[in-house]
């Protein structure tokens, strides 16, 4: 539970008697400018924008400068956390299903660099990847089957060493050229 980052585990949505005016408002903190999750994920993430001093007044300790996303933008994540697909640091905090878990959600410690926005999300059921302001493609969680797209199968975000700095980005192929002969065959991309 915790996915839905409204302080309990209730299931909400199955009828109309949860909808409407009895859905809770995420605590986030500040103002969500775009929400990231779905599919088979367990969690939430969402670029959230805190003015000034409210980042410091919602959260235990501020947070930490490699999560923000912008100025004053952080990419928050919530809910299952088994596996560090929050980006926190910690595999053992699940954030969400109990009241004032969203007052200690920081931002996800993507990079060493500040300011760098993420421009899209997207999680998996026990990852979550970014595409970074500068084209970075950061990945964390649960690494198996390559999920992550690192070239093994080993998890990242379980500890706070893995995040940050140490979270290295995933570099994809070049892409293939195209030949104006429908006849003819492309050459053949260059190792990465």
């Amino acid at each position: 539970g915790g996915e839905l980052g409204t302080g309990d585990s209730r299931l909400r949505g199955a009828d109309s008697r949860s909808m409407g005016d009895r859905l809770l408002p995420v605590a986030l903190g500040g103002v969500a400018t775009r929400l990231d999750g779905g599919g088979t994920a367990r969690h939430t993430c969402a670029v959230v924008r805190r003015a000034g001093s409210l980042a410091e007044e919602v959260s235990d300790a501020p947070a930490p400068a490699e999560a923000l996303t912008g100025d004053d933008e952080e990419y928050v994540c919530w809910g299952q956390n088994g596996d560090g697909q929050l980006g926190q640091g910690r595999a053992d905090l699940h954030l969400g299903s109990r009241p004032h878990d969203m007052a200690r959600a920081t931002g996800a410690r993507l990079s060493a660099r500040q300011a760098r926005p993420v421009l899209q999300g997207a999680l998996g059921g026990r990852h979550s990847c970014a595409v970074l302001g500068d084209g970075d493609l950061k990945c964390w969680g649960q690494g198996r089957e390559g999920a992550l797209g690192t070239g093994d199968a080993d998890h990242r975000g379980r500890r706070s060493e893995e995040m940050g700095s140490a979270l290295g980005d995933v570099v994809l192929a070049p892409p293939c050229a195209v030949s104006a002969n429908a006849h003819e065959s492309p050459p053949p991309s260059p190792p990465p």
